[in-house]
């Protein structure tokens, strides 16, 4: 949904409304990279996260391409007591296919971040689909590219920049903008002399492939301009070009830039795209002394300015290294990358040592086309996209275990797992006659298991209990005798339905396989992973079915009875004397356990 101004301001104060920002309200750095932008960024996260603690800003990350540093980012900004903005870089492929060659030509850059848990789970699929589905090759480098397509089916809960000068909108504004209308205003002999210039360094250098077809006549002015921006073999021309156009007031270029409509009007459509697809667009602006820069920011104020588009300014410096003096390692990471060496003079460099962690007051020292008040309006709408992204919160503390689907009939992945244990025991006493222990599962009625268990073990208790580390102890004594009591009522009310009597040794006997079940599918609820075991189940019955090699049972949890009677297992733990140790992280659980090994099973 495209939204206007005003609608935009209001959605931003709704989200933000609730969510506090005791931080620097100055500026933040929304584009960043760290060394996990392999072979390009060289700020380590530990380096940055002390930097943001000593400025007191969030730390954000986008690196190229990948979310590799989420982990020791997050740990890194929980030992600095700083809030932490994972996003990502992504190279976006253009609608078209851009010849592979040409840097520019084949994809463009777009800044993510998450202010959803949707929005952080999107952005690890769009990365995920970049490696998986999107590899291309350009200039014989690997780059995880990600399709329009995707782009729009996973753009909810995210807030997008248009990143830098080979973001899509800055690079249509730079690529396609009317230098030679410039010129012919501004100096017309200087426009002549470029034209002919370069139509004799195209033929000279072969520019044009025998592929195209075309000849150096073929080529209308506009062409030949397209070419200097375009390709590398023109590069030189093409710094000629920006170093006079650099020379021209912002009068000229804005004026230039109105007179053709038509320019400007695609470059509205390709805002629009962006802001129609995400919550949250802002328009980044950068200054590291490039006339393309300059361009994009003037052409951007203007359409801001004299748009009733829902979207935003904000200044970004584009960070790969922290101090001004670690240039000179990214420079050699850009070697490595580029597999070019430091004396190459026509080797991929930034020319400006300008990519460092700047403070407000050095940016404020930037471009110099903007008024100080444009400056701090802009430089404080990056402290509005933190804001924003501060609505949700990233924990790794949590475990996220997929759902099983649970057939009708049953509340819960618990429920079933129990009625699935009792028909497993069923037919291991059925193929096992020899197995007497499990046989008593043959009396035993379902619900009636299932209301008795459930009426003794105050599941919904323990379960809050186990997340307050205070509390864990007190779980003990409530669970201990339960299981207990839960066994002999499992028991003796299933021989009384059957009219069954037996002796003191067979019902000890009996009770002890009952209770080891219902211990284990305690702690399989308690630690809520009933669906862990049911998947587990699904793909070993599928191996199995498919004549797939599936061993009797190994690691930690070989020795539980739960596995065992799913079928996930081929060994008997009571016949062997093991014991249920897989799911023991709290310190009440191993308590539990330890309880439950001196009642020793035989």
């Amino acid at each position: 949904m495209i939204l206007t101004k005003q609608e935009f301001a209001d959605k931003v104060k709704n989200t933000i409304k609730d969510i506090a920002y005791p931080y620097d309200k100055r500026f933040v750095h929304t584009h960043l990279h760290t060394e996990f932008s392999f072979l390009d960024g060289a700020g380590k996260v530990s380096s940055l996260a002390k930097k943001c603690a000593d400025v007191n800003t969030p730390l954000v990350i986008t690196d190229h391409g990948n979310v590799a540093g989420t982990i020791r980012a997050y740990q890194a900004c929980n030992k600095e007591k700083v809030p932490f903005i994972r996003g990502f870089e992504a190279y976006i492929r253009k609608a078209e296919d851009g010849e592979e060659e040409d840097y520019e030509g084949s994809y463009f850059h777009l800044i993510m971040l998450p202010y959803t848990k949707e929005g952080f789970e999107n952005i690890n699929m769009l990365s995920s689909l970049g490696y998986t589905e999107g590899i291309k090759y350009v200039a014989k480098r690997p780059v995880p590219v990600i399709s329009k397509e995707w782009l729009e089916r996973y753009s909810s809960g995210i807030v997008a920049m248009s990143a830098c000068m080979f973001g899509e909108i800055s690079a249509n504004i730079w690529l396609h903008y009317p230098y030679l209308e410039l010129f012919k205003k501004t100096n017309p002999k200087f426009a002549v002399q470029l034209i002919r210039v370069a139509r004799k360094m195209i033929e000279k250098k072969k520019v044009l492939t025998k592929k195209s077809g075309l000849t150096v006549n073929d080529l209308t002015d506009d062409d030949v301009l397209n070419l200097i921006l375009q390709k590398r073999k023109l590069k030189k021309l093409k710094g000629i070009l920006m170093r006079e156009a650099n020379r021209c007031s912002n009068d000229d270029i804005v004026s230039i830039a109105i007179e053709n409509q038509e320019y400007l009007d695609d470059i509205v459509d390709i805002i629009e795209y962006y802001m129609s697809i995400f919550d949250f667009f802002y328009l980044e602006i950068q200054d590291h002394n490039f006339f393309e820069q300059r361009l994009t920011t003037l052409i951007k104020r203007y359409i801001v300015n004299n748009y009733d588009l829902g979207t935003k300014l904000v200044i970004t410096n584009d960070v790969h290294y922290i101090e001004p003096g670690d240039w000179e390692v990214q420079d050699v990471l850009l070697c490595l990358s580029t597999k070019k060496v430091m004396s190459d003079k026509t080797r991929f460099r930034f020319e400006e040592h300008e990519l460092y962690f700047k403070s407000p007051d050095e940016l404020m020292n930037m471009f110099p086309y903007l008024t100080d008040s444009e400056k701090i309006e802009y430089m404080r709408n990056s402290t509005e996209v933190a804001h924003i992204c501060l609505n949700y919160k990233m924990e790794l503390n949590e475990i996220f275990y997929p759902a099983f689907d649970i057939p009708e009939g049953f509340a819960n992945a618990a429920e079933y797992t129990m009625y699935l244990c009792i028909e497993g025991a069923r037919n291991i006493s059925k193929h096992m006659p020899n197995n007497f222990r499990f046989r008593v599962f043959n009396i035993i009625e379902y619900e009636k298991m299932r209301d008795i268990v459930f009426g003794n073990i105050d599941f919904d208790t323990a379960l809050e209990m186990v997340k307050d580390e205070k509390k864990q102890a007190q779980i003990i004594p409530m669970i201990q005798e339960s299981i207990t009591q839960s066994a002999e009522d499992v028991l003796l009310t299933s021989l009384k339905d059957k009219g069954i009597s037996l002796n003191t040794s067979q019902f000890d006997k009996y009770k002890e396989a009952i209770e080891r079940v219902i211990y284990e599918f305690s702690i399989i609820v308690i630690k809520e992973i009933p669906d862990y075991f049911l998947i587990t189940k699904q793909i070993i019955d599928f191996a199995r079915n498919e004549n797939i090699l599936v061993g009797p049972g190994r690691g930690s949890a070989a020795g539980s009875a739960v596995a065992y009677l799913l079928g996930i297992t081929e060994l008997d733990p009571l016949d062997y004397s093991l014991y249920f140790e897989r799911e023991r992280c709290c310190a009440q659980i191993l308590k539990l356990v330890a309880w439950f090994k001196m009642k020793k099973f035989r």
